[in-house]
């Protein structure tokens, strides 16, 4: 019966909680730029895996991965044009740095865009 089947509208906002926290933990003591990079990568992998096991659990017509990958997608997007990309932050990182803030963005954030 259909009354048996998940429900999107409680799932839904439990799922995005859950995104909200996990981001919240991973990122509280990342303060140098290093640390913040371990700790989205923490997230992408620690999403990816929640990804695996939610996607097979919700009936097909929820289309949860879109809605998931850009839950996560934007997160991470926001944070980087927060925190790492606008120029005051830029400023402060060394070449080294910047160039690898753009290799990670390149590996998650134009990964993520292609889903």
């Amino acid at each position: 019966p259909a009354s048996s089947r998940i429900s999107k509208t409680s799932v839904m906002p439990c799922l995005l909680v859950a995104v909200e926290q996990t981001w919240a933990e991973l990122m509280r003591d990342a303060k140098t730029l290093s640390q913040r990079l371990t700790g989205m990568t923490a997230f992408v992998e620690t999403m990816t895996i929640w990804e695996f096991d939610l996607v097979p659990a919700f009936p097909t017509d929820y289309s949860l991965k879109p809605w998931y990958s850009r839950l996560y997608h934007t997160k991470l997007v926001s944070f980087i044009t927060d925190h790492i990309s606008h120029p005051d932050a830029v400023a402060k990182l060394s070449s080294e740095e910047q160039m690898s803030v753009v290799h990670w963005i390149e590996r998650y954030v134009n990964a993520l865009e292609s889903l």
